[in-house]
Formats: structure tokens, C-alpha cells, sequence
């Protein structure tokens, strides 16, 4: 590192709770936007609300909401168990066997959370692919392929 530049922050998110505020609204808005497109669909591809192409749409859209809710709830409990861990090291500091012990542990776990995050994003981009693809082929068919 150059002596000219200035050392770069650790963390580059100042606010988290702005952060997630904002995280939440736009999680919002695409929910409304889907049930909105939900309407239009319902209004005016089928023409009525109970036919079989709008049960697979609501399908894919509740699965939609449901992986982006995850990916929130998911980012939410990796933030409560990282400041858990850090207010659990600065009480006992000093105390190398059960600070190692929680290093080790806390690790751990905001692995699987980590995974757990990716897991939901990765399934809801496929899940909005796989809606746009529904609503825009023309078709009138659901093709997933998470077994092939």
C-alpha cells in the first residue's frame, strides 16, 4: 500500500439499520409490484382469477416472496449473532479459551447463515427467471428445471 492513500474502513455500511430500512422497502415495493403484475395477468392473459395459469403464476410469485423474505430474515440473524458474539468478547477480553471457543463457533455459524443467504438469492433470481419466462413466453407453461 502506497503511503499516499489513506487506509480504507473496515466496514463500508456506517448506518445498518438505514441499510435495512432500506433493504425492507425495496423488498416492499417488489412485492407490490407482483401482485400488481399479478392483476394485470389475472385482468388481462386469462380473464378470470381461478384458472390454472394464474395458480402457477401465484406459485411462482409466493415462492418469489417467500425466498426474499428469507434472504431478510436470513441478513437479520447473521447481524444478531455477529453483534452477539462481539458483546460476548468484550465482556470477557481477556479470557483466550472461551474467546477462541466463540471465535471458532461464531465462525461457524455466520458460515451457515452466509450459505443459508446465498441458497435464497440464488433461488429467488431463478424464481424470477423462471416467472418472466412464464409471463413471456407466450406459452402458457412452467418449465423448472432444478433437476436437470
Amino acid at each position: 500500500m502506497s503511503p499516499n492513500k489513506e487506509k480504507l474502513p473496515i466496514l463500508d455500511v456506517t448506518d445498518c439499520e438505514e441499510q435495512f430500512k432500506s433493504l425492507r422497502q425495496s423488498a416492499n415495493r417488489i412485492q407490490d409490484g407482483l401482485v400488481f403484475l399479478g392483476l394485470e395477468y389475472t385482468n388481462k392473459i386469462t380473464g378470470t382469477f381461478g384458472s390454472p395459469q394464474n395458480d402457477s403464476y401465484f406459485r411462482l410469485r409466493d415462492s418469489i416472496f417467500f425466498r426474499l423474505n428469507s434472504v431478510i430474515f436470513h441478513l437479520s440473524l447473521l447481524r444478531a449473532v455477529q453483534r452477539s458474539h462481539l458483546d460476548q468478547l468484550k465482556k470477557s477480553p481477556y479470557n483466550s479459551k472461551e474467546s477462541t471457543l466463540l471465535l471458532y463457533d461464531g465462525q461457524d455459524q455466520q458460515i451457515q447463515l452466509f450459505d443459508s443467504i446465498v441458497f435464497h438469492a440464488i433461488s429467488l433470481f431463478d424464481y424470477l427467471g423462471n416467472l418472466i419466462d412464464y409471463v413471456c413466453n407466450n406459452k402458457g407453461q412452467m418449465n423448472l428445471k432444478w433437476n436437470g
